[in-house]
This record gives C-alpha cells, sequence and structure tokens, in this order.
C-alpha cells in the first residue's frame, strides 16, 4: 500500500529498508521494539472486545504524531471541514448513500482516504472540526486531529467494547462518539464482523448528526 510507504519513508530518514525474503535467519542482536498498542484481532468464536483488553502508549502516539506531522510539513489551523468518510468498497456494507445525504445537507464533504497520499490524509484530518463515518482503519487518522474535534463512528452492537479508537481520542483531546447497529444476519464471531452488513436508522444518524453541529455539548 503506497500510504504505508510513505509513512516509512518519513519515519526511517536516512536508514536503508533491507526486504528480507521467506527463511530463517540467525540473528546476533535482535532489537524488537514493542507496539504502541495492543488490542485483539481474531477472536474465538462467540468472543468479543472488552475494554480490559486493549492497552496503549499515549506518551509514545503523540510524539509518534508530532514526527509524522513534523516530517511532512503539516501544522494545526483553525479547524473548518466536516467529512463524511466514505467507502468505495463492498466490505461491511450499509446504507451509505443515505447517509452521505444527509450529512451533506449539514455541510459534510465526502472524504475517500484511500484515494489520497498519505501527506494529503494528514493535512485532511488536520483541518477538520467535524467527522463521521464507519468504524474501520481510516479512523486511525483521527490521530492528526485537533483538540476537540468532533467524531462519530458506528459499528455492530457486538463491539460495544471495542477501544482502539476512543483510546487515540482519549490521548488526542476528540470527542468520539458512537452509534451501535445490529447486523443483517447473525454473527459469531470477529470474523463474520468483518465482513457482516448492517443499517443505519435515518433519523437516528440525522438527530446525531445535528447535536453534532450545532449543540455545545458533545
Amino acid at each position: 500500500m503506497p500510504q504505508f510507504s510513505q509513512t516509512l519513508d518519513v519515519l526511517r530518514g536516512a536508514r536503508e529498508i533491507v526486504a528480507l525474503d521467506r527463511k530463517l535467519y540467525r540473528v546476533n542482536k535482535l532489537i524488537m521494539i514493542d507496539q504502541m498498542v495492543c488490542e485483539p484481532i481474531n477472536m474465538r468464536v462467540n468472543h468479543w472486545p472488552k475494554a480490559e483488553d486493549y492497552a496503549y502508549n499515549p506518551d509514545l502516539i503523540l510524539e509518534y504524531r508530532k514526527t509524522l506531522m513534523d516530517g511532512l510539513g503539516v501544522g494545526f489551523n483553525p479547524p473548518t471541514r466536516k467529512l463524511f468518510l466514505a467507502r468505495g468498497h463492498s466490505r461491511r456494507s450499509y446504507n451509505q448513500d443515505e447517509l452521505l445525504q444527509i450529512a451533506e445537507s449539514y455541510g459534510f464533504e465526502a472524504f475517500y482516504p484511500e484515494k489520497h497520499s498519505f501527506k494529503e490524509q494528514v493535512e485532511t484530518f488536520a483541518q477538520a472540526k467535524c467527522i463521521v463515518g464507519p468504524s474501520g482503519a481510516a479512523f486511525a487518522n483521527s490521530i492528526f486531529c485537533q483538540k476537540d474535534t468532533r467524531l462519530l463512528s458506528w459499528l455492530v452492537s457486538n463491539y460495544s467494547g471495542f477501544c482502539s479508537y476512543s483510546n487515540i481520542a482519549t490521548t488526542v483531546g476528540t470527542h468520539l462518539r458512537y452509534i451501535f447497529v445490529d447486523a443483517d444476519t447473525e454473527i459469531k464471531s470477529t470474523f463474520d464482523a468483518y465482513n457482516a452488513t448492517y443499517h443505519v436508522d435515518e433519523a437516528r444518524f440525522e438527530q446525531t448528526i445535528e447535536k453534532m453541529v450545532t449543540s455545545s455539548d458533545w
């Protein structure tokens, strides 16, 4: 993925990247770098994420953000944009067109992250004052949002203990809210949930969007 290589280019500086092929290596001295976050990915059938399954290093997350933004030459200006994170694929499909139409009536614009370079994604999230969209990898970019940015996401109710993006929100000072929905068919595992289709109630969505853009309390 080009966005991944663009991220690596910012962080590696002048260091050479050596790709290893699929064979065994004997290493005299190996340095393993701890992850900034630890979280469950694929869980056993009928097991769902809980808050205690997550751990994260907020200081390192903030240092990582600063290093990337400085390396890309991206800074913070007064936020003005309202984004609807749209998908161009059918995975976890939902009534996107209907929700986007509602969001556009409140001044939101469709943004497809996969169509933009990594720098463009960072710049866009740094300019946003409101962001809505389905839970997914695009929300990892909320690390680049400014303090007090308002975020709204939705995902299946089995994931009520999901903490990936709420941990980021706590770290950078954004305000994240969720709408929980039920999958169209029974799901028994996190693997099932990855491809599950669902429907977001449009009246509830509009009510939440209106509060997001007009209320002093979010």
